[in-house]
């Protein structure tokens, strides 16, 4: 292969040919007659061919050099001759070109040969330009090729300061792009720009501070803690780099002193590789160590508390999750955490008057008291849900033993139980109306709501003559019961190496009935397909071992609480934790 330059070539139309001769067999020759730098014009970058063994030289006058770095050979054959190798399937590989920069707006051409093998998903391959950071006036898009967001983890909620202006950040599309809550206001420009990132709170005490109040948000002002009234919503993302998240002598997170309604609430959440897949230490982790205070209380009307570990407690008083309402208007969402090692119930609702919380896709395990209860009796019109949650040897206190589930009153056809893994080799019974007592009569079997049904509990069904026929087995409805915990078929479910997803052969795949519309997804974020399996857990149809991975959407398709406008065309109000 030759690279000839000529200064022009005639053909058709014009009826005349331009010859091109080439000479070769010369024995007189004997040093190379190129002149490779008279080949490419001022036009030209830069030109490498890649014949060497070491780093690569440019063929323009600009004398650039190129060098390999990662998994890149040199000497392989090319279309046209050497070639490059690139192996980057498990580590990242690059040709690296030391050429300077170009003047901002400048349009460039890049033109290569590439046979691509076989591509790995989310890996790229072309050239990336540093430097070159697009901004426009009216756009939230930001684009910085060789950022890095991503591997960073880098996240909706965090603060970019762009030309010393405060930005929100909605979405990091990937490792170079990014999208603002906002449109871009200030000047057009690409490669000039400079911006620096950070989380904008240093604890989550200070994040529940400005969210009940309005002090201490520091870069995105609010004037208290009205959302109503403010017309916004918030949306709290944790990062897993502060872990594990501890807090001294106060709750770790605290809303009680918002204000929120059906369409402005209040959300804490972890994305992506922040969240713990239903695995101990994988995600973001809410340690309550030794403390006495509760390490979530919520005590706003409507918050949703998804994707974290929380865990330990000092006394019977520290709860992992309690939910206090006297407002009647209320309704909380508790789904897809993993709740460990409470000293307190796992989650309590504490208050009486009419409550509504949807419990789903949650682990629990190892409390020393129940995993779900009910401290006091419900207003009339109350609705709890406790769909598809495992839960699994709690209520170990030392003395009286306490189940799995309780509520304070019987019967309470307010709360309904589908679909859960509600087992405990160690004590029985497992579930009950106040903790403690066994279902020995019709009376105190009929806990339930009718609707409860298709469950995996460890207690036996009731004794002959003493429940309804329409009752079923405890808890009421259709399942399964007497079943012990080797029947369900956990990787591990070990103390302190608990991993709770099931494996194929569980009694928990396909048992379950398809709730679609409050149950999104299982707990690994996995769609759900029907029949759905019991649990926080959903295996494949096909029964293959479970792909314990953590995907950023959930069943629908789309994140699980999506930043949104409400009323008046004012946005929701998206803040992150700060690093």
């Amino acid at each position: 292969m030759a690279w000839v330059r000529v200064p022009a070539v005639l053909g058709h139309p014009s009826g005349s040919n331009t010859p091109i001769y080439m000479y070769y067999g010369d024995a007189t020759i004997t040093c190379s007659q190129e002149n490779k730098k008279g080949v490419w014009d001022a036009s030209y970058r830069e030109v490498f061919h890649f014949p060497e063994s070491g780093d690569h030289v440019d063929s323009t006058s600009n004398a650039f050099t190129a060098v390999r770095r990662g998994a890149v050979s040199a000497g392989a054959v090319g279309k046209v001759g050497p070639a490059l190798d690139f192996q980057g399937a498990a580590t990242p590989a690059a040709l690296n070109v030391s050429d300077g920069t170009l003047p901002t707006g400048t349009s460039l051409t890049f033109e290569t040969w590439v046979n691509i093998r076989s591509y790995v998903a989310t890996r790229f391959v072309g050239p990336a330009v540093k430097g070159r950071e697009g901004l426009t006036n009216g756009s939230p898009v930001v684009s910085c090729p060789g950022a890095g967001w991503q591997s960073a983890n880098c996240g909706r909620g965090d603060r970019i300061t762009i030309d010393g202006t405060d930005y929100m950040v909605l979405a990091v599309d990937s490792e170079t792009q990014l999208r603002l809550s906002a449109p871009f206001t200030g000047a057009t420009g690409i490669g000039n720009k400079s911006c620096t990132m950070s989380r904008q709170f240093a604890t989550l005490p200070a994040w529940s501070t400005c969210i009940n109040s309005g002090v201490g948000c520091t870069y995105f002002p609010v004037a208290n803690g009205n959302l109503v009234t403010g017309n916004r919503s918030e949306i709290g993302i944790v990062y897993k780099e502060g872990n594990p998240y501890t807090a001294a002598g106060v709750s770790l997170v605290d809303l009680s002193g918002s204000t929120t309604d059906a369409t402005h609430t209040i959300t804490l959440t972890a994305d992506g590789q922040n969240r713990h897949c239903g695995v101990s230490g994988a995600g973001v982790v809410l340690d309550n160590q030794a403390n006495t205070t509760r390490a979530v209380l919520l005590q706003t009307t409507y918050p949703t508390l998804e994707w974290l570990e929380i865990r330990n407690g000092g006394t019977n008083g520290a709860h992992c999750i309690d939910y206090v309402m006297s407002n009647p208007s209320n309704r909380a969402v508790i789904r897809n955490n993993l709740i460990r090692n409470c000293s307190g119930q796992s989650i309590r609702i504490a208050s009486s008057g009419p409550q509504f919380a949807d419990i789903t896709n949650n682990i629990v395990y190892r409390g020393n008291r129940n995993a779900f209860h009910i401290q006091n009796p419900l207003g009339a019109g109350s609705r709890i849900r406790i769909f598809n949650n495992t839960f699994l040897r709690n209520g170990s206190a030392t003395g009286t033993p306490w189940t799995e589930v309780s509520t304070a009153e019987t019967p309470n056809p307010y709360v309904v139980l589908r679909n859960n893994i509600i087992v405990d080799d160690v004590q029985a019974p497992d579930v009950t109306w106040n903790g403690q007592a066994l279902c020995t009569n019709a009376a105190n079997c009929d806990w339930w709501n009718a609707a409860s049904g298709d469950n995996i509990v460890g207690d036996a069904a009731p004794p002959t003559g003493k429940f309804i026929s329409d009752i079923g087995p405890n808890p009421r409805g259709s399942g399964f019961f007497g079943r012990a915990e080797a029947s369900l078929n956990f990787i591990d479910a070990g103390a302190g190496t608990e991993n709770l997803h099931i494996q194929a052969g569980s009694l928990a795949w396909n048992a379950g009935a398809t709730l679609n519309g409050v149950v999104h997804g299982d707990v690994d974020a996995q769609i759900r397909t029907a029949p759905w399996d019991v649990g926080a857990d959903e295996l494949p149809t096909s029964a293959a071992p479970p792909r314990i991975a953590c995907s950023d959407f959930a069943a629908s398709g789309t994140r699980p609480l999506q930043f949104t406008t409400y009323g008046g065309g004012r946005p929701g109000r998206l803040r992150g934790r700060r690093r």
